[in-house]
């Protein structure tokens, strides 16, 4: 079985991902909401720029908003994780949100899938590379039960195909 599999941000294959949590990250000073996140509060009919307008979405770090999808898109539930501001962000931010995500799916007793879009990665403050890189230990502690979906555009996923495969080598995980 794939821990983690690949998808591009366009609606169509956000609408493939039937089930489970949709989890995106933003940073406290990111508007308007562009690249994968505006998918998201295009389908919604604007509602997540709506919460941030009226000052309930801030992207504080220690955010955590659990938004109604009402049927607009196939997931059980979409998770809004606040990043603080983008000036300093780094691996340790980035881990600390992962962590924060995994939790928070504990916490709900949320399915075994998770679609995502993963810290900083909209905001090109960290390289492809470096992000599945310091997900993977991650997934490897806390969400070792839970297959991932990430999004992520065809050249970003060229460069973290290569690390997912070492990764599976040195874990004897099996592709899929």
């Amino acid at each position: 079985m794939n821990i983690v599999t690949f998808i591009p941000p366009k609606l169509d294959r956000l609408d493939e991902q039937r089930g489970g949590s949709l989890i995106m990250f933003r940073f406290e000073e990111r508007r308007p909401l562009v690249g994968v996140e505006g998918l998201i509060d295009w389908r919604l009919h604007g509602h997540l720029s709506r919460l941030i307008i009226d000052g309930f979405l801030s992207g504080n770090s220690d955010e955590s908003l659990l938004v109604p999808l009402e049927q607009r898109l196939p997931h059980d539930n979409l998770i809004v994780l606040g990043l603080g501001p983008a000036e300093g962000f780094c691996k340790e931010r980035f881990v600390g949100a992962l962590q924060r995500m995994f939790r928070s799916m504990d916490k709900l007793d949320a399915s075994a899938h998770l679609t995502v879009s993963l810290p900083g990665r909209s905001a090109g403050a960290c390289s492809s590379a470096d992000a599945i890189d310091w997900f993977l230990p991650v997934h490897d502690n806390l969400g070792t039960h839970r297959d991932v979906t990430i999004i992520e555009p065809s050249m970003a996923q060229k460069a973290m195909l290569p690390v997912v495969e070492r990764w599976r080598l040195k874990n004897s995980v099996p592709s899929g």
